[in-house]
């Protein structure tokens, strides 16, 4: 049975309206996706080099059939997934290769899908894409429709202080560098250099990293060591303790803003996730650590209560009415 989304375990599943953007880049689904997206691109580009031996190129009717592979990806496809997915996460692959087995020209190809990889070359790439979009096209948006309503209010001197904070905030957090990395379980790519040594894969690896929209990290143990989303995290935490202040300020002198109240919960718990996420994903153990795994599914929740928050506080300053009263009282003391 279908349960209604009042029972379900987040609070932010009762706001769909208002998270259903974060939703779309940062669900299980979602991530499901953008690895099928990266596992398909991989095969093309291997196909292209023409040097792997065994490994036929791909027509365009082919490329035609697997880009309908990532358009046509569906819930029913994401919960197929999801049964296949066991504790070593080949859950994607298997259902790549099912649908490639029933294609005349590409079930010669199926065995080819993650080959050179480690499931960590492609989610830190899907988690790189994943980040950029949600920064670029919903956070850093969000933040910027938020700045324009703290200076057009009847308080606006008094807030456009907290809005001139946000815009330096934001400027640091839209040119932080997303970085990927695609160099197998030890940095070296040996799986790769051992099928086909004539290839020169850092170069055809950097490339591929850097085709993504992505920075190149070439320099890794086996995970990426996600520094540069510590440092967005970082940013955004700052970025709500700015509105955190103005929040307060508007409780202080104003009727008609009880929603702030609310923002600030939704601050606080958007910061205090993204305080775990931060103090936790520098730090792994040298090889074959994917304790990180866990943590990272919690980076679309905290950008979700963020959201609300905005969201809330926009309200908020609509409906904003100065409290003279208050205000000449505290000029008299």
């Amino acid at each position: 049975m279908q349960r209604h989304s009042l029972f379900a375990l987040s609070t932010l599943d009762g706001f769909v309206k208002m998270t259903s953007a974060v939703a779309e880049v940062f669900s299980e689904g979602a991530f499901f996706k953008y690895r099928i997206m990266l596992e398909i691109q991989w095969l093309r580009r291997l196909a292209s080099l023409g040097q792997i031996p065994q490994m036929p190129s791909i027509s365009i009717a082919a490329n035609a059939a697997l880009e309908t592979i990532i358009r046509d990806f569906s819930e029913e496809d994401a919960k197929a997934i999801k049964q296949m997915d066991g504790r070593d996460g080949k859950g994607v692959e298997y259902f790549i290769k099912k649908k490639m087995s029933g294609h005349p020209e590409l079930h010669n190809l199926a065995e080819f899908i993650h080959f050179g990889c480690t499931s960590e070359d492609i989610n830190n790439l899907a988690y790189g894409l994943m980040i950029t979009k949600g920064r670029n096209d919903i956070l850093v948006p969000a933040i910027i429709d938020l700045v324009k309503a703290l200076t057009q209010t009847t308080m606006d001197k008094e807030l456009c202080r907290f809005a001139e904070r946000l815009r330096d905030q934001v400027n640091k957090l839209y040119i932080i560098k997303i970085k990927g990395k695609l160099n197998g379980e030890r940095d070296g790519h040996s799986t790769l250099k051992s099928a086909c040594p004539a290839v020169d894969w850092e170069k055809v690896c950097e490339d591929f990293v850097v085709t993504q929209g992505l920075t190149w990290n070439g320099f890794t143990a086996h995970i990426e060591p996600h520094d540069y989303i510590v440092e967005i995290l970082d940013t955004v935490k700052h970025i709500n303790n700015i509105l955190r202040g103005c929040s307060r300020d508007m409780l202080r002198s104003n009727k008609g803003t009880e929603g702030v109240d609310y923002t600030e919960g939704n601050l606080g718990m958007a910061n205090a996730l993204m305080a775990g996420i931060s103090d936790k994903l520098p730090i792994s153990r040298l090889q074959r650590d994917l304790s990180d795994s866990t943590v990272l599914r919690n980076i679309g929740i905290a950008f979700g209560h963020s959201l609300l928050a905005y969201d809330s506080l926009i309200a908020s300053l609509a409906k904003l009415n100065i409290n003279s009263v208050e205000i000449t009282h505290r000029l008299l003391q």
